[in-house]
């Protein structure tokens, strides 16, 4: 279960929070997890929380993520702002398929995963899953942010992002990032031609880097931690039900390559 509400206290010494939920003045989470990959200079008082509720129990309830409250936060691109007006759930890694080959490893952790080629070259770490929050309309366009954040910066090929859930494979229509050696590119694939564009901007080994896009008329826009970066605006996919979500690793030489991916977060705009 997935809630909106408003952060009413912050502990940045055990982590934890205390939150009312919107629309409902009489209901409090007290004594909150709250997730380490939020900054504690970002929990301030009044903002607007997400809070996932495992199972509807309270207990096990955690903050994922947080936005400054009464605030547009960005406009319409905003995810959280979607995420608040639409009421989508940010993407839960359960039910998810995994595979490998070679040495390769997949560890999926709450809203995390963690995907590892091992050092047998050529190892590939693979995970997909359909994101069933939302009965997705076609005129509405598709837009999601993830946290990622690779190993080392070498002999390494990635891929993540959206696709249609006839296809994991995303080869009849897709969007996302393709990470070539340290290279952060934009792909699309129209379900005829799969086509990249290089970003011009480089991934950052050990540290988490936001990436985020949108699908609209014409164009796939991106941003890399909130610069918005050049439109691709061919092959782009026709049909917006893409709502699996696939993640994909590879090695090009006998060395462990590790990506991180955490807390997806899909939403479609009216």
């Amino acid at each position: 279960m997935i809630e909106v509400g408003i952060l009413k206290n912050f502990d940045s010494v055990t982590y934890k929070a205390a939150v009312q939920l919107v629309g409902s003045p009489t209901t409090y989470f007290d004594d909150v997890s709250v997730a380490r990959n939020i900054p504690a200079a970002a929990m301030i008082i009044g903002n607007h929380v997400i809070l996932a509720v495992p199972g509807g129990n309270p207990k096990h309830a955690v903050v994922i993520a947080t936005w400054p409250g009464g605030s547009a936060g960005g406009g319409p691109d905003n995810i959280y702002d979607l995420l608040y007006t639409c009421r989508f759930p940010p993407y839960w890694y359960a039910d998810i398929t995994t595979s490998t080959t070679g040495s390769a490893t997949v560890l999926l952790q709450g809203f995390r995963a963690y995907l590892q080629t091992g050092t047998t070259i050529n190892s590939i770490a693979r995970c997909y899953s359909l994101y069933s929050g939302v009965k997705v309309i076609d005129t509405y366009e598709p837009i999601y942010e993830v946290d990622m954040a690779f190993s080392v910066a070498t002999q390494q090929q990635a891929q993540f992002g959206l696709c249609l859930p006839t296809d994991p494979t995303g080869a009849t229509g897709s969007i996302g990032i393709d990470i070539l050696n340290d290279a952060i590119r934009a792909f699309s694939s129209d379900g005829s031609t799969r086509s990249v564009l290089d970003l011009a901007t480089t991934i950052s080994p050990g540290s988490y880097q936001t990436v985020k896009q949108c699908l609209v008329s014409g164009a796939l826009k991106t941003w890399i931690d909130g610069v918005a970066k050049a439109d691709k605006t061919n092959n782009l996919p026709v049909n917006k039900d893409i709502k699996y979500w696939t993640v994909r690793l590879t090695n090009t030489e006998a060395q462990n390559k590790t990506l991180g991916i955490t807390t997806p977060k899909i939403a479609w705009k009216p």
